[in-house]
C-alpha cells in the first residue's frame, strides 16, 4: 500500500512539483514576475487538473520513469485490482476533492479556533483558491461533455454566421 501512495505522490510531483521548480527558477532569475502565492496557486491548479484530467498522459510519463508493473510485481491479484482502481481518473478526481476538502476543513478550523494558518496565510489562501478553480474546471468540463460541445463545430458555425452577415 505504501508503494501505491508513493506512486500517487510521484504522480503529484510530476504534475505540480516539476512546474514549481521551473517557476521558482524563472522567478529567481527575474524572468518571471510572480510572487510565491502566485506560484503556489499555479502549481496546485495545473498540478491537480493535469493529474486528473490528463491522467492517462501523466501515468505514461511516470511509467516511463517508474513502471507501475515493477511496483506491483509479486503482489496478490486483489492488491493489483486495488491499484488499478485507485489510478482510475474518477478515483483520482475523488481523491483530489477529498484532499482539498480535508485541507479546507483543517485550515478553516485552525483559523477560526486558533487564529493561525496551516502553512501561512498566503499559502493557505492559494490552496483554497486553487480548489475553487479546480471545482469550476471540473464542472465546466462535465458540462461540455454533457452537451457534446465541439469547439471546431462552434468555430465553423461562428464563421458561417459572420460570412453571411458580411455579404
Amino acid at each position: 500500500m505504501i508503494l501505491v501512495v508513493g506512486y500517487i505522490g510521484f504522480l503529484l510531483f510530476i504534475s505540480g512539483g516539476v512546474l514549481f521548480i521551473v517557476l521558482m527558477e524563472l522567478r529567481y532569475y527575474n524572468v518571471l514576475n510572480l510572487n510565491l502565492r502566485g506560484i503556489y496557486f499555479i502549481c496546485f491548479v495545473l498540478g491537480t487538473i493535469s493529474l486528473v484530467h490528463l491522467s492517462d498522459v501523466m501515468k505514461r510519463v511516470v511509467n516511463s520513469i517508474l513502471p507501475i508493473d515493477l511496483l506491483i510485481e509479486g503482489m496478490s491479484e486483489r492488491f493489483k485490482n486495488l491499484v488499478s482502481y485507485l489510478l482510475r481518473k474518477e478515483c483520482l478526481d475523488a481523491l483530489m476533492f477529498m484532499g482539498y476538502a480535508i485541507f479546507l476543513l483543517i485550515t478553516t478550523f485552525s483559523q477560526l479556533n486558533c487564529g493561525t494558518y496551516i502553512l501561512s496565510s498566503k499559502a493557505d489562501n492559494a490552496v483554497v483558491q486553487s480548489f475553487l478553480v479546480y471545482i469550476a474546471f471540473t464542472n465546466m468540463k462535465g458540462k461540455f461533455e454533457f452537451v457534446n460541445f465541439d469547439i471546431d463545430r462552434l468555430f465553423d458555425r461562428f464563421i458561417s454566421v459572420t460570412i453571411k452577415k458580411s455579404k
